[in-house]
């Protein structure tokens, strides 16, 4: 494979959502910590680009890969603004995660709740973890972080009452 990414051999996203793109396949491959920061590093360097946006479906799916990438923006001192608009799997965060984002440099992230109607939990196969995600939600924006959150309405068999709870 290319220098620039790691091959992991199939690995799917243990999530089963049943409103999932496959827009891209649901192999994932990783591009190594280091291409990815020194490629923040010429963009910062060449470009004076400050500001980084992860769009990837779940950046923290792979929490090792991520504190590496972490890790080496430290290190490097880039002092960058970090944001993760395309919504992180909140349940899966730690207090510890957070506080190395923050060390890096991150200023926002999004957070999908979809709704925390738990029947249509189960239905869309979203299975979050609520208590833990309300908890997350609360620690980052203790912490300074911009939160925004997903919610979906709509959703098949979802009544006027289950829109007015996720309301």
């Amino acid at each position: 494979p290319p220098h620039w990414y790691t091959f992991t051999p199939p690995l799917t996203c243990p999530y089963s959502c049943t409103y999932c793109h496959i827009i891209f396949g649901k192999q994932t491959r990783y591009r190594t910590s280091d291409n990815v920061v020194n490629e923040m590093k010429k963009l910062k360097d060449k470009y004076g680009v400050t500001d980084f946006y992860f769009s990837d479906d779940i950046f923290n799916i792979n929490a090792k890969r991520a504190i590496e990438i972490y890790d080496k923006i430290i290190k490097d001192k880039l002092n960058v603004r970090i944001h993760y608009p395309n919504g992180l799997r909140g349940d899966i965060m730690t207090e510890e995660y957070i506080d190395k984002m923050i060390e890096a440099g991150t200023i926002s992230v999004a957070y999908a709740v979809e709704t925390p109607n738990l029947r249509l939990q189960k239905y869309m196969k979203k299975r979050v973890k609520l208590d833990k995600l309300e908890k997350i939600i609360d620690y980052t924006c203790k912490k300074g972080i911009m939160v925004r959150l997903f919610f979906m309405y709509g959703f098949p068999t979802e009544t006027e009452e289950d829109v007015n709870n996720t309301l």
